[in-house]
């Protein structure tokens, strides 16, 4: 589905706090993999009641960094609100040519850019808004766990997390949070020399796939000091070009490392 956009801008609207609700702890799956080249180096790329207030020393910072949940919740609400008024869409993005596949299936995808960034942004919000479905629960249980890992500072240093932290460059941390949407699509896969072509192709699934960047766009958005709170668009779209932009050489190198890539990955946020 490919859309077009009237505007370029990007507003907020001040709405009014919404509840907060309660589920039980649950186990968390997401499907993704990630790898980035950076030179010839290899990277691999897939309520509670109120949420607390959580303090931690950023690694880009000196001072202390806070942002909540419960923050970012209310401005997503409002950008949600906002932007599923308009009868096509309000985001654009007029990407490079180096971001663009070279694979007209792929840049296909790339173009629905638009679409999968409200929809991903409507399923984030989805445990405030009137209507209950399927997906608020789902959410419920991904921010309880998002509360958790980010409350524990070992997180902060972990190889495939930290730069989440730190980096200041949207395009590199588009490149990290891309790779580590893809490791979650390959993460379960018995034998990862040996791809089957069902979970290959389900790894080019828009909904999966931005399901997963959604996730490590927003948890970006609490723990980088250096990025605004009003950025998950820009983020997102940035990393969803980007993935499948090197889909087919991260799949050529997950396969490479073999049975290594997933200790890369060990202790991510969605392992």
């Amino acid at each position: 589905m490919l859309l077009t956009c009237d505007s370029p801008k990007i507003t907020t609207l001040k709405t009014n706090n919404h509840s907060s609700k309660q589920v039980n702890a649950h186990t968390i799956r997401c499907g993704l993999s990630l790898f980035v080249i950076v030179g010839v180096v290899v990277i691999p790329w897939t309520k509670t009641g109120k949420y607390h207030t959580f303090l931690f020393c950023g690694m880009a910072t000196k001072g202390e960094f806070m942002r909540t949940i419960d923050e970012l919740d209310d401005v997503l609400l409002e950008e949600y609100y906002f932007e599923s008024s308009f009868k096509d869409c309000y985001t654009t993005y007029m990407p490079t040519s180096d971001e663009v596949s070279d694979m007209p299936e792929l840049a296909e995808l790339q173009s629905q850019y638009a679409y999968w960034c409200l929809k991903s942004k409507e399923k984030l919000c989805s445990d405030s808004l009137p209507n209950e479905t399927p997906d608020s629960n789902f959410v419920l249980l991904i921010k309880d766990h998002i509360s958790s890992y980010k409350a524990n500072p070992a997180n902060q240093i972990n190889p495939a997390m930290k730069w989440l932290y730190s980096l200041t460059d949207m395009t590199m941390l588009s490149q990290q949070i891309s790779m580590l949407a893809m490791h979650s699509q390959f993460k379960n896969q018995p034998d990862i020399s040996i791809i089957d072509e069902h979970t290959q192709w389900e790894s080019l699934n828009p909904i999966t796939v931005s399901i997963g960047i959604a996730i490590y766009t927003y948890y970006t958005i609490l723990v980088n000091p250096s990025i605004k709170i009003n950025t998950f668009n820009a983020l997102f779209i940035r990393s969803w070009y980007c993935y499948y932009k090197n889909w087919m050489a991260r799949c050529l190198m997950i396969r490479m490392n073999g049975s290594n890539w997933r200790l890369q990955f060990k202790g991510v946020l969605l392992e």
